[in-house]
């Protein structure tokens, strides 16, 4: 029998970042419930401290307070959406505090403080909520709620804008927003649809290097080019020449792509999945729950590659190749009737507003690097006025030959020059705000590392 606990004047937690892979079994089912209980649905991705919040906020009488150290994934993640709307509905005023320097800098994880005050009777009506950016954990010494006036965050409590957001200036988060309320951009999404790439089940299997295709004698028509890193991807398009490039570093490959539909298969491919089944390929989880089981499944067209993890900025290219990718890297196709083709998109990608809006839609992760989900990719702002420029093959090149150069900063000018200022008419100033909004929100998960302590 569930143990009756007293309400409480406050409660103050680090509950456990436990992912949900490893958040399961009875203890994931007893948290759920306790969660529905509260009217909390959470899915099945959710951490183990949402469920940990939700059912702290039961354990307090009205009138009382929560403070909860928390990850970033607050300010992110779908699941944590019901668990804020929870506490808006439950506390008169909600503060959540960042820092522009880790607060556990030995571990991978970004962490907020979330303080919730004066519980009440859920009615729906949130007073405050506030965001207070500090410097690091020792800012907590003269950091006074009373007195700190912070930035009003209600627009992300009420899930319509990213936490991110609010990080950056706010003449440059009105410029990024008065930009696509004027219809001077659109989402990636609506242009392009992205997803991830095939998982093999085996790499090394299924993507034979160049002595195992020779050695044998594996027919061409049963081989794809392959991307397999984003290292590869070196300028606006990936090339066939990029491909032959790739394979010395291990950069690039080939898929061996053989289809149920394909009939009786040669000797020498049948002796190469026999050779699979001694080592065992047969039995790897994606590959014994798929029928055969040498049939890789979701192998897509790509129009075009983006990368998803990235350190200093993501990039997006054409594909040219007629190359496929696993899921290292995401697969962009083109949605019918765009007005766009993919290397304009490549090249508008370079844009500061764009490069702005891949570090508010995606979300840092440990050691600096940035994740951009598929789903984060499609809310991608890319500029578009209502004339657009048309990209010449000489603008074309010259972008093409910044990036294999190194020159990256100087293809975001020439890609400001000519989209920002030359279609969407803005003003060197306002270029100048989106890049260094851009570049702050990059320096700020680029120092997670850098101690700072109480």
């Amino acid at each position: 029998m569930p143990v009756e606990v007293p309400l409480m004047d406050a409660v103050v937690g680090n509950p456990p970042f436990i992912r949900y892979q490893k958040f399961k079994g009875e203890v994931r089912g007893r948290a759920l419930r306790r969660s529905e209980e509260q009217g909390v649905k959470l899915p099945k991705l959710a951490s183990s401290w949402a469920a940990f919040v939700v059912h702290s906020t039961a354990l307090l009488r009205n009138g009382g307070r929560l403070a909860m150290v928390l990850p970033m994934e607050l300010g992110y993640a779908a699941y944590a959406r019901p668990v804020l709307s929870h506490l808006a509905r439950h506390f008169s005023r909600l503060h959540i505090l960042t820092f522009q320097r880790s607060l556990f800098p030995k571990i991978s994880e970004e962490t907020v403080l979330l303080l919730a005050e004066e519980k009440k009777t859920p009615d729906g009506r949130l007073a405050e909520a506030q965001l207070h950016d500090l410097n690091g954990a020792a800012a907590l010494r003269a950091f006074d709620l009373v007195r700190e006036c912070g930035t009003d965050i209600g627009a992300f409590i009420r899930g319509q804008r990213r936490l991110a957001e609010f990080l950056i200036p706010v003449r440059a988060r009105e410029l990024y927003l008065r930009l696509h309320a004027l219809g001077l951009s659109c989402r990636f999404g609506t242009m392009a649809d992205t997803g991830i790439g095939y998982v093999s089940g085996n790499n090394d299997f299924f993507h034979p290097d160049e002595l195992s295709v020779q050695s044998w004698r594996l027919p061409s028509r049963f081989l794809r080019p392959a991307v397999l890193s984003g290292a590869a991807l070196k300028g606006i398009e990936f090339s066939k020449q990029d491909w032959h490039d790739g394979l010395k570093a291990g950069d690039t490959g080939q898929l061996l792509f053989l289809r149920p539909a394909s009939g009786e298969l040669p000797e020498v491919v049948q002796a190469y999945l026999n050779h699979g089944r001694q080592q065992g390929v047969h039995n790897a989880y994606k590959c014994k729950s798929r029928k055969p089981w040498y049939c890789v499944p979701h192998v897509y067209h790509a129009d075009g590659f983006l990368t998803y993890m990235s350190g200093a900025m993501t990039r997006l290219v054409s594909n040219s190749a007629d190359a496929v990718a696993p899921n290292t890297l995401h697969v962009v196709r083109l949605r019918r009737g765009s007005s766009l083709k993919m290397p304009e998109l490549a090249c508008r990608w370079l844009t500061s507003l764009t490069q702005l809006s891949v570090e508010i839609e995606g979300h840092s992760l440990g050691g600096g690097m940035l994740k951009l989900e598929p789903t984060e990719a499609e809310q991608v702002l890319i500029p578009l006025g209502a004339e657009k420029m048309a990209l010449t093959t000489d603008a074309r090149n010259e972008f093409d030959t910044l990036l294999r150069a190194g020159e990256t900063d100087r293809a975001r000018e020439v890609a400001d020059q000519l989209f920002l200022r030359g279609e969407l008419g803005l003003s060197g100033r306002e270029c100048a705000m989106l890049q260094q909004a851009a570049l702050l929100l990059r320096n700020r998960r680029q120092c997670r590392k850098r101690t700072d302590t109480v």
